[in-house]
């Protein structure tokens, strides 16, 4: 089991003279990051089942338990995507990042709740930096590709949906979108071929 190490500092300001910090019994401190764990497991059993406000509440102890714990802060920012409380969501996944920056899901998650305040710009660097580091998740470059589609840009849209494609051949959604810029670029032979597909992949709108 993962263990989460937290550093206390009890500084005296009685006097002139500072004493050394007090020592962390080290039981206490495997205590303090065992309940964590226990506020971020539970956490996670609660967003499972989608009751994403009871689930905020346990990552809320499970940071005030151990205020390094970027996977903490990284599911309270998709809680926060769930309840449509962007700002939260951004504030959240940017702290994770802080902490640990060489996660995917981060930057994705923080792109979708840019993109769904209308910053595309910003909700394509995150996917970009998504796709850096690992450039094997679909949805990451359709996401990127919704953010693309958004601004105007179809043909780095098609590609995008493109490369979900490849990765997922499943990917309805991604026939769709890649069908409707095909649309707005006059490749009606291509939209049409797109349109297709999703509906045989069981597309719903």
């Amino acid at each position: 089991m993962k263990r989460l190490l937290i550093c206390l500092l009890l500084v005296s300001v009685v006097g002139c003279e500072q004493p050394a910090p007090a020592p962390i019994a080290p039981n206490k401190a495997i205590s303090e990051s065992n309940k964590a764990e226990a506020e971020f497991n539970k956490g996670i059993d609660f967003a499972d089942r989608e009751d994403w406000t009871t689930a905020i509440a346990c990552f809320d102890k499970a940071i005030q338990l151990a205020p390094y714990y970027a996977n903490a802060y990284y599911h309270r920012g998709r809680a926060y995507i769930h309840l449509e409380e962007y700002d939260k969501a951004i504030a959240d996944c940017t702290a994770a990042i802080r902490i640990k920056p060489d996660v995917a899901n981060t930057y994705g998650s923080r792109g979708v709740a840019y993109a769904r305040l209308g910053q595309s710009d910003k909700a394509i660097a995150d996917y970009t930096e998504a796709i850096r580091i690992d450039p094997d998740v679909a949805y990451t470059y359709y996401n990127r590709g919704l953010a693309y589609h958004e601004l105007g840009q179809y043909d780095k849209a098609i590609a995008d949906y493109t490369e979900a494609i490849r990765i997922d051949p499943d990917f309805a959604n991604a026939y769709h979108d890649r069908g409707i810029a095909h649309r707005k670029l006059g490749l009606d032979v291509k939209a049409e071929a797109d349109r297709a597909n999703a509906k045989e992949l069981g597309y719903k709108p």
